[in-house]
């Protein structure tokens, strides 16, 4: 990790000494003014090996390995494709010139409490490959365990990953070529319209430990990630990327949102164990 980068997340950690409890307890319009973001402003970032790129017809979705078979994404980027419309890409995304690597999908699995009328709702998906990942031992990112994350609110920095739009897509979507990395925090309110309130059971609602840090178009089933103690190392696997929204008062501003992936734990394992793929 360069010196720019180093700086970048000793910025991220001396902010978080602000504790977020206090900012809760502010008025929700200056809580607004905290919470608020723009656009992707993140940094380059090291190889994350857990990160893949699903690819289809109409552009793509981030997507975490954590088995042989499977990864791990949004439930909206694959929630009307057939297996044989996407494939899974493989590779070192911190480098445009590395070589990628293809699988093809044998199925797609989404939970039946999915639900996308306005915004998504437990929105996530597993998709399996036809074959088994190669060196996947070393290219997983585990779930984290329940208790790890359950006292965590605001006091620990969350890492997401994603190639998506380095602009706003209503002004011009900017693809990068190398994947980018920013720091969140997680926060117990949201902001709905005008209003602050409680975050969605199934959602990690966070606030960006970065000026105008947050997730954009094609960033949609990247991973939220809690890192190593004292390390930047991602540790594993807390949320996947799902959309991020703005207050109506706040036009120009966005908040970003994940699912929740450590609670959908036995959704996973179960799927897994009826694929007949080795748990």
């Amino acid at each position: 990790m360069n010196s720019v980068q180093t700086i970048f997340y000793l910025a991220s950690y001396f902010i978080l000494t602000i504790s977020e409890a206090t900012l809760l307890k502010q008025k929700p319009e200056k809580f607004a003014e905290v919470t608020r973001t723009l656009i992707t402003n993140g940094i380059q970032v090291p190889n994350r090996p857990f990160y893949v790129r699903l690819k289809f017809n109409l552009g793509f979705c981030g997507a975490t390995i954590i088995h042989e078979y499977f990864v791990i994404t949004a439930g909206h980027c694959v929630f009307s494709l057939k297996p044989s419309d996407v494939s899974v890409e493989i590779g070192d995304f911190s480098n445009p010139l590395s070589a990628k690597f293809l699988y093809a999908v044998k199925e797609i699995n989404i939970p039946h409490s999915y639900f996308t009328f306005n915004l998504p709702m437990n929105d996530i998906a597993l998709v399996r490959t036809h074959h088994p990942i190669v060196n996947w031992r070393h290219l997983t990112l585990p779930l984290c365990a329940l208790q790890t994350m359950a006292d965590k609110v605001g006091n620990v920095m969350l890492g997401a990953v994603g190639m998506g739009s380095t602009l706003l897509p209503e002004e011009a979507p900017l693809f990068p070529d190398v994947l980018q990395e920013a720091p969140f925090v997680q926060v117990l309110l949201e902001l709905n319209g005008s209003k602050l309130v409680k975050c969605r059971h199934d959602l990690i609602c966070t606030s960006p430990l970065h000026p105008d840090s947050v997730i954009s178009a094609m960033d949609d089933g990247g991973a939220l990630f809690k890192f190593k103690c004292g390390s930047l190392e991602p540790e594993c696997l807390y949320g996947v990327a799902s959309f991020s929204s703005k207050a109506e008062q706040l036009a120009s501003r966005r908040q970003s949102y994940f699912t929740n992936a450590v609670n959908f734990r036995l959704w996973i394992y179960n799927v897994i164990v009826s694929s007949r793929a080795e748990p």
